[in-house]
């Protein structure tokens, strides 16, 4: 699509194969003098042992995965274990084989917090670095980070003209770096935005980074649907009309729900909107 002139955010296809394997993009990495940690097969005896000399834990984890598949943090001991169980879990290869410890990697476990950067790209101008935003992680949950703080992002700055340029970025990516105190990032994945991106929750409630948009906008009556469990809707269901009336449009799913909570007037539901009579 780009050879035929066609807008395409992201990175070259390079980089993009890079991005799907974690033993590639390391690779990449170090070609460009960026640090990262080092990465070997799940094969590789010489270079697994020769990890725990840099670091008391390892990282095990699928070679091809996302979302943290296959995922392990183990001492020296116990890698081997860790490398046999990602291989059951590890998805097969393409040519249809059973999946071996090529499929897994090996990396130490780097000192310091993890942080989540973006890295912005011209549109037109690939490669030109545009703008960087950072966030501490504070909590994971599937893989995906669950709460995070918004950081400076002077230190990751370096990193990130290195990598938009060496990739020919346009537009965004999202990188995870670890950072350790006093020293310099090291990056550790880089994720393009394929994937369907979800709000985070700050980690004080009732706040959130000044950099994300608030999901929706809460009704005036804080009684209303916004912050209110599931459940109280299908308790109370009358009252709930009640408020939302006026201003506030509900989904069809939502007031099925109502409907099927019982004691729930048809009137009132057909009195917010017309469309849901």
């Amino acid at each position: 699509m780009r050879e035929r002139g066609i807008l395409v955010p992201g990175v070259d296809r390079a980089w993009q194969l890079g991005c799907a394997d974690k033993l590639r993009m390391a690779q990449l990495l170090e070609g460009i003098g960026m640090p990262t940690p080092r990465t070997v097969t799940g094969d590789d005896e010489a270079g697994i042992a020769e990890i725990p000399a840099a670091s008391e834990r390892l990282v095990v984890k699928h070679r091809l995965g996302s979302g943290s598949s296959g995922l392990a943090l183990v001492p020296a001991d116990g890698v081997r274990a860790a490398i046999d169980a990602a291989i059951d879990s590890a998805p097969a290869p393409a040519d249809g084989s059973a999946p071996s410890g090529q499929d897994v990697v090996v990396q130490p476990c780097l000192p310091g917090l993890e942080h989540g950067v973006d890295i912005v790209g011209d549109l037109r101008e690939p490669g030109e670095l545009r703008a960087v935003l950072a966030r501490r992680k504070v909590r994971m949950r599937a893989g995906e980070t669950d709460k995070a703080a918004s950081v400076d992002p002077a230190p990751f700055v370096a990193n990130a003209e290195k990598i938009a340029r060496a990739a020919q970025l346009t537009g965004l990516i999202d990188t995870d770096m670890f950072l350790a105190e006093g020293g310099e990032p090291s990056v550790i994945d880089i994720n393009p935005p394929l994937r369907r991106r979800l709000p985070l929750r700050a980690p004080r409630r009732g706040r959130r980074p000044p950099l994300l948009p608030r999901p929706c906008a809460r009704p005036r009556d804080r009684r209303g649907l916004a912050g209110v469990r599931p459940r109280r809707h299908l308790r109370q269901p009358r009252e709930r009309a009640r408020d939302l009336d006026g201003g506030l449009t509900l989904s069809p799913a939502v007031l099925l729900r109502l409907d099927r909570g019982g004691a729930c007037d048809r009137g009132l539901l057909a009195g917010l909107d017309g469309a849901y009579t």
